[in-house]
């Protein structure tokens, strides 16, 4: 398991298949089963499930549609070729951090539309 510290935050549209990643997002949906929990993230700019299964199911007790959450896991690809995170922490975050995460996203959409153009907020 990498250091977290070193991992960079990325956008959902940006990752690929068996990626270490750290997103953030709203719960847009849970699912639970007896074998498999699964929450739908959406960071502003994309939406992916984050599964887990069996012995990791308890990292996704605490987590509500609604809540705000920080992921640190690895991206895999499901049998329909769906990427999806296979969760190693996932942290419930406040609306402060959401506030500084929009505001990062917005950036980040300017920025590719105009990546001359500096974004002032």
């Amino acid at each position: 398991m990498p250091e977290f510290e070193a991992l960079q935050r990325k956008h959902l549209k940006f990752l690929q298949e068996k990626e270490q990643v750290l997103v953030w997002g709203n719960v847009a949906r849970k699912f639970e089963s007896e074998k498999v929990s699964s929450i739908s993230i959406d960071d502003f700019t994309e939406t992916i499930n984050v599964t887990a299964f069996q012995e990791q199911r308890h990292l996704l007790e605490k987590v509500n549609e609604g809540g705000r959450v920080q992921v640190i896991g690895e991206t895999r690809l499901d049998k329909n070729g769906e990427l999806y995170i296979l969760p190693e922490l996932v942290i419930k975050i406040d609306c402060w951090s959401e506030l500084l995460r929009r505001l990062e996203n917005l950036k980040f959409l300017k920025e590719e539309k105009n990546p001359e153009k500096e974004l002032k907020i």
